[in-house]
């Protein structure tokens, strides 16, 4: 899961040449709200110069070492660095030159009080010209997504609607770990296939099977892959033909997190024009129709064959 999300989602808040250092270092501090890279970087450089002045070297060397080896572990492609939850530990360390930035101000002289109150001023009038003056890469950078918590509820009714009909569920690794709490009993007596590529546990009145990727491709065009619906289909077949999945003309699958396979999956069609989804719920964080796989398993078969003559 790691090694895809590295090569995929993860891959834009990684560090890929010098140029991006500070950019990226200017999203984390983005991390303590909306257009808050600005203020807080000037407040971290004035409160390093305080800090180097005043030879407080344990604040100095925790605000540039441990951000020094986030960028090294960002350029070898080991972990990200940038404005997303993977990043927030080194908010903790930015933290100390920016409250002693705003104390060496703030309770200094008469002058240097008024100095401070207007700049915190003027800058909080300004937080996107002082970023973009600073370097960010405002708008254009990229942003972790969210799913609001409110969103994910709408979903629970119909989800336990589900559940109390008998049937196969068919849910890739993404939308397994944002619905984990639904299944956080049943999940514990999971099956898992002797080569892990998959596991399966009873839901209510239904059978889950849950794919062990992150997400898994449906289209022609990704055959080669071996992250294909397709290989799970036979991968199952193989491993515990009695489920009958690739027979199977009403599967419930549900996709979901960050990004779906649900857009793919609702355009899909046979090269006879046949849609194979109905029921279709979607929402802002999990998608959930009802698929002819008996028919998909047809047609993939067939154009595998069509391929090797």
């Amino acid at each position: 899961m790691a090694k895809d999300a590295m090569s995929g989602w993860l891959k834009e808040f990684l560090i890929h040449d010098a140029t991006q250092i500070w950019p990226r270092f200017l999203d984390v501090l983005g991390t303590f709200g909306p257009r808050t890279e600005g203020p807080a970087a000037i407040a971290f450089l004035v409160g390093l110069v305080v800090a180097a002045r005043r030879k407080n070297v344990t604040v100095v060397l925790l605000a540039l070492a441990v951000p020094a080896v986030a960028v090294a572990a960002s350029f070898a492609h080991k972990y990200p660095m940038s404005g997303t939850r993977h990043s927030l530990y080194l908010v903790t360390l930015v933290v100390s030159p920016i409250a002693l930035a705003l104390a060496y101000g703030l309770l200094g002289g008469a002058l240097s009080r008024i100095v401070t109150v207007a700049l915190s001023i003027g800058i909080a009038c300004y937080p996107t010209d002082v970023a973009l003056l600073l370097g960010s890469e405002l708008p254009a950078r990229a942003r972790e997504n969210s799913i609001p918590l409110a969103d994910f509820g709408k979903t629970r009714p119909a989800l336990r609607a589900i559940s109390k009909t008998p049937g196969v569920i068919v849910i890739p690794l993404q939308a397994f770990c944002l619905l984990t709490q639904e299944f956080n009993q049943e999940r514990q007596t999971a099956t898992w296939a002797k080569d892990l590529s998959f596991r399966r546990f009873r839901w209510g009145e239904r059978d889950v099977l849950v794919v062990q990727q992150w997400e898994i491709s449906l289209g022609f065009d990704a055959l080669d892959t071996g992250k294909h619906l397709y290989d799970f289909v036979r991968s199952v077949d193989r491993a515990m033909p009695e489920i009958r999945l690739s027979n199977r003309r009403d599967v419930v699958f549900i996709c979901g997190g960050w990004t779906s396979e649900m857009g793919s999956l609702k355009a899909f069609r046979t090269p006879s024009g046949r849609g194979l989804i109905s029921g279709l719920y979607e929402s802002k964080s999990v998608s959930f129709a009802r698929f002819d796989l008996a028919a998909y398993s047809k047609v993939i078969a067939a154009d595998l064959r069509s391929r090797r003559r």
